[in-house]
This record gives structure tokens, sequence and C-alpha cells, in this order.
């Protein structure tokens, strides 16, 4: 019971994203920074053979802006394994005019903050754990002071 307890939070923690996307506009968007373009039908269908996961959305790094556009390091293709592909950057110029969207994508603080604590915890209930262990199955201690000591990492010497 107490395994599933743990397997639970520790599901939650790593469900808990360390980022959000912020709506904008495209005038505030500024080279470095990292977005997601919803694009208009007519620009998506320019983009099909990239393969991208959402055909009408475009994510990367605002490398360079200019009046007319964007010039944009995105992420194309999937990843998968069985098929063997995986995901790549290239190099787009994406107009404004087929910008529907702009989102700017932002580290939450307060979701990393408790995606971390929350790891701590875990990590510090699961070495509570190991450590209590006692090696005798009806909880007594056992006679021997070296049967109690579990060994957390073994390091092997080629000697």
């Amino acid at each position: 019971m107490r395994l599933r307890s743990v397997l639970v939070l520790a599901g939650l923690f790593s469900a808990g994203g360390c980022y959000h996307y912020l709506p904008s506009s495209p005038q505030e968007v500024t080279p470095g920074q990292a977005v997601r373009f919803r694009l208009t039908a007519d620009e998506a269908a320019k983009y099909t053979d990239l393969r991208l996961a959402d055909p009408r959305l475009l994510e990367g790094m605002v490398v360079d802006r200019s009046g007319a556009g964007f010039m944009l390091d995105a992420t194309v293709g999937i990843n998968n394994a069985e098929t063997g592909s995986r995901a790549l950057t290239q190099r787009l110029n994406v107009p404004v005019s087929g910008v529907l969207d702009v989102e700017l994508k932002q580290l939450d603080r307060t979701r990393t903050g408790f995606l971390v604590a929350g790891s701590a915890v875990l990590a510090g209930v699961i070495i509570a754990q190991v450590s209590g262990a006692t090696g005798s199955k009806d909880g007594n201690p056992p006679d021997n002071p070296e049967a109690r000591r579990v060994p957390l990492f073994k390091i092997r010497l080629p000697f």
C-alpha cells in the first residue's frame, strides 16, 4: 500500500511541467525567445512536408525578426523509435501575415519548485525506507549488527 502511494506521488511530480506558454503579440517577440506560433491554414500548408506534431503549430527559437516576418529555428519531425525517425531543428522564415497567435514559452517557477521539492521528499522517503530495513523477517533486529547494513551502492575495484 505504501509503495502505491509513493508511485502515485512520483507520477504527480513528474506530471508537473516546468514551462507554460503566455499569449503575446507578434510585435512583442524579440530574437532569443522560445515561441509557439499558431499558423493560418495557407501558411501551415507550406510546412506539410516537415511532419510537425500539430500541422497548425510551429515551435522554436526566434533567431531574427524583421518587419515582414520571423526567422525561426523550428523543431520539425516527430521522435519515433519504432520508425527510427527523430525531431530535428530547421531554420524557417515565417511571415507575420501567416501567424494567427503567438505564445511565449516561460519557466513556471512555482511548478518547478514543487517538482524539485516533491522529488527531494520522495528521495528522502525512499532512502529512509532503505536505511530502516532491519534484514529480519519478524521485525526484530538481528544479533549481528553487520547484517543490518544495507548498501545503497557498490563500487567494484578491478584488483
